[in-house]
């Protein structure tokens, strides 16, 4: 059993600070994000999908981008946790501990899809695909 005492817990963040770090800048990702798509959806209908596309100097774009950077990062940690657990030799404490970073990572990544979906991952693709299709015409 883990005593809690200024060593242990200098040690467990030492051991999650790539997910500390990751945490709060999804977190504050997040509210951001949330913020933006209050704003898009006061501003526009939901299939005006080309004015939430070019919105802001493309801001929307951006949005999706750090969406999507912080998915993969999310993924590659929550692989990199799954690793240690399958090939080191770990105490049941660490093995614990890198099974809460791993769901903590996941309620993440599922948070960043389901915020980024309305109206900006529409909007990327229908936007992007009707753009794709005028540009072939």
């Amino acid at each position: 059993m883990i005593r809690i005492d200024k060593e242990n817990i200098n040690y467990i963040l030492m051991k999650l600070c790539g997910e500390i770090v990751y945490l709060t800048i999804t977190v504050i990702y997040l509210i951001l994000l949330n913020n933006f798509n209050h704003v898009l959806l006061s501003k526009f209908d939901n299939d005006d999908y080309i004015n939430i596309l070019f919105y802001n100097n493309y801001e929307t774009i951006i949005y999706f981008f750090i969406a999507f950077v912080l998915f993969v990062i999310g993924a590659c940690l929550i692989v990199r946790r799954y690793r240690k657990i399958k090939y080191e030799d770990l105490e049941f404490e660490e093995i614990m501990l890198n099974l809460i970073a791993m769901f903590v990572l996941l309620i993440l990544i599922i948070l960043i899809i389901v915020f980024i979906n309305n109206p900006i991952l529409r909007a990327v693709l229908i936007g992007g695909f009707i753009l794709y299709a005028y540009s072939s015409n």
